[in-house]
């Protein structure tokens, strides 16, 4: 018969090895998961630069992307600049185009002369929206060009 030792050892050792053996098990599940992402679209923002800006660099992100129910693809609809000094002393009331690049090349998506806001109080900004294109994802966007001129 053995002792209460060696069974209290045999038990830890038991339950020490199941536990082992579900982590392992959790690992290999875990390693056949695929949770990257091939795609282009990026989260988060680059910043470009403007005279009228000074130092002050304008974010540009990507606005709130939706989903195509159709193509089960998430895209954004809008490319957004935001803290655009916007006094009639810098950016405020000047004239502004975008253009963005795709697998065909650079194109314009503004229409007619959009300006930039003026606002009165000092240090105050403003946001640019521009639509992006039907038929353009997105995903196919790999460069977004702003010019603000008088």
């Amino acid at each position: 018969m053995a002792s209460t030792k060696s069974k209290k050892t045999r038990k830890a050792l038991a339950v020490g090895l199941a536990v082992v053996g579900v982590a392992g098990m959790s690992l290999a599940a875990a390693s056949q998961l695929s949770l990257t992402n091939n795609t282009k679209f990026q989260a988060g923002s680059t910043t470009i630069t403007a005279d009228c800006q000074g130092t002050t660099n304008i974010p540009v992100t990507f606005g709130t992307p939706t989903l195509n129910t159709a193509t089960g693809v998430y895209s954004a609809s809008t490319v957004v600049f935001s803290g655009v000094k916007s006094t009639s002393t810098e950016c405020g009331g000047l004239t502004y185009k975008v253009a963005i690049k795709t697998p065909t090349g650079w194109s314009e998506v503004t229409t007619g002369s959009p300006t930039v806001p003026t606002t009165v109080p000092a240090a105050s900004t403003s946001v640019l929206t521009v639509t992006i294109p039907a038929g353009v994802v997105a995903n196919d966007i790999s460069g977004v060009s702003l010019t603000i001129y008088s």
